[in-house]
């Protein structure tokens, strides 16, 4: 009987938002949170990128409408013992936030010529090579 408490305790922490957000090093970041929150809580990315893009709603139909949007994307380094964040906004609104590899002590000084740059994002490769 004593390990069906144990269980729901254990089940209700990993299903509470705090235990699935994301983090910025110690600080929480809410799902919903904004570009100037992250950055607040944050501080700035060591990489970042932008670029415009266009919502299409109603396509192929008379009530089509097109509306641009601006898309992105922070890297930050927390050094070589934490895992890098990529976080991903629309229109300054987070929309997701993907752990990656590890860390560099400092930005650029972890390039080897041998090593594989398949599927590094811009900010994994400026963290690695500069």
């Amino acid at each position: 009987m004593m390990r069906f408490p144990v269980v729901l305790g254990l089940g209700l922490l990993l299903a509470s938002p705090a235990a699935l957000a994301l983090r910025c090093g110690n600080r929480v970041l809410a799902d919903d949170a904004r570009d100037f929150q992250v950055r607040e809580r944050c501080g700035d990315p060591f990489w970042s990128e932008t670029w415009m893009g266009v919502d299409v709603v109603g396509r192929d139909s008379p009530l089509e409408r097109q509306r641009e949007v601006q898309w992105s994307v922070w890297y930050y380094n927390f050094g070589p013992r934490a895992l890098m964040l990529r976080l991903v906004f629309r229109d300054g609104d987070l929309q997701r936030g993907e752990t990656l590899g590890y860390g560099v002590r400092e930005i650029g000084d972890s390039c080897r010529a041998n090593m594989n740059f398949t599927g590094l994002g811009s900010g994994e490769l400026v963290a690695r090579c500069g």
